[in-house]
């Protein structure tokens, strides 16, 4: 909103913004602004939508020992982005991190991936045996979950 009789700020009024010198210049730095405007808007501020997600991961009622927890985002179902991954504690709990340790998954829909091999495992560490090699194959695995916002509980009993 502009009040009558004021004149609209040109370039070199702020400190901060010196007016560009040349032609090209003065021509290019108001599309380039309106360009990483429109970008972040489209993005969003701050990134993608985060939840806290957190479960354990048993198999016929057990608790796995080890391992890894990948959700991977189903880009079919309007989820996209990257995959959070967490690690499976002795007692078959898990916390998932895409960024930061905690801070969860992407909301939405993903296929859910677990694997018997901790993100620490040594290379020549035998993953756990409990856990059946099908769920950490993306075509085989028939686990999916839906990360809503607030923290989410989401517990995963495998099939031997």
């Amino acid at each position: 909103m502009v009040a009558q009789g004021l004149p609209l700020p040109t370039w070199g009024t702020f400190p901060t913004c010196p007016q560009p010198k040349g032609r090209l210049a003065r021509a290019l730095v108001p599309g380039a602004l309106c360009a990483a405007l429109a970008l972040s808007l489209a993005t969003g501020c701050g990134g993608p939508k985060l939840a806290p997600v957190s479960g354990k991961i048993t198999v016929a009622g057990q608790p796995a020992t080890r391992g890894t927890v990948t959700f991977m985002p189903e880009e079919s179902k309007g989820t996209s982005g990257k995959a959070a991954v967490g690690e499976i504690g002795p007692d078959g709990t898990y916390t998932l991190r895409t960024f930061d340790p905690g801070d969860g998954a992407i909301v939405g829909h993903h296929r859910v991936l677990v694997s018997g091999r901790g993100l620490e495992d040594a290379e020549n560490q035998p993953p756990d045996a409990k856990i059946p090699l099908r769920y950490s194959n993306p075509q085989k695995s028939d686990l999916k979950a839906e990360v809503k916002s607030g923290a989410n509980q989401l517990d995963f009993d495998l099939k031997p």
